[in-house]
């Protein structure tokens, strides 16, 4: 599969690399050597992956996309991880003396939730450009007749919650973006960021309209 860049070393700022291990090992350069050729290796493992899905040309197509987001969007964090890396030290490199105890083991907490929210992405983009790939060409299935369709719309204050029954789905749409509380609260009943959609959303179903139901008497409740 032709990709629109192939993932080279150069993709990545080495001397930034080095930097973030300086003050954590006694050999940055290959740290951060190693790094890169991760990258590397993971992209193009990211395209093999995608190309057992692309059966067509419009499938190769967004298949490609896919590979392309995905390699920019992994810069993005390696460049994250290195900045957190480059936060933190070790005694064994810098010296014992006076040496910052506290002040490096929250530089070391944040950078692990780094590596968390890392790890979190890396599995959520697989499947998302396999589901991606997946739904080019898809028609869904006509509606059983006399089934609803149009929207439902009810507003509230500071979002409003649709019934969309062309694509059978319940929606929350907030004029800006939500704060994390918000945010909590939508994950926690199942609701998910659809950027198509501009909208928090999960399949229309009665357990969905309960759920609904709850998240806005919490949301409601945050804003009085």
């Amino acid at each position: 599969m032709e990709l629109i860049h192939t993932p080279v070393a150069s993709d990545l700022n080495r001397e930034r690399g080095i930097d973030a291990y300086r003050l954590t090992s006694f050999t940055p350069e290959k740290r951060a050597d190693a790094d890169i050729a991760g990258y590397i290796k993971d992209v193009m493992a990211f395209a093999e992956m995608l190309e057992a899905y692309a059966t067509t040309p419009e499938k190769k197509a967004e298949a490609v996309a896919q590979v392309e987001r995905y390699r920019l969007r992994y810069i993005q964090w390696e460049n994250t991880l290195w900045a957190a890396k480059s936060r933190t030290a070790s005694p064994m490199i810098t010296g014992p003396a006076r040496f910052p105890v506290e002040r490096n083991r929250k530089a070391m907490d944040a950078e692990h939730k780094k590596i968390g929210a890392y790890l979190e992405w890396l599995e959520k983009a697989k499947k998302a450009a396999i589901k991606a790939v997946d739904m080019v060409g898809y028609v869904a299935p006509p509606k059983p007749e006399g089934a609803k369709t149009g929207q439902k719309v009810n507003e509230f204050d500071g979002f409003k919650v649709v019934e969309n029954f062309d694509i059978d789905r319940v929606q929350f749409i907030f004029p800006d973006k939500p704060t994390e509380a918000e945010r909590a609260i939508l994950k926690g009943a199942a609701f998910k960021w659809a950027p198509s959609q501009g909208a928090w959303q999960r399949q229309l179903t009665n357990n969905a309209i309960v759920a609904a139901r709850r998240v806005i008497a919490q949301l409601s409740e945050r804003a009085a």
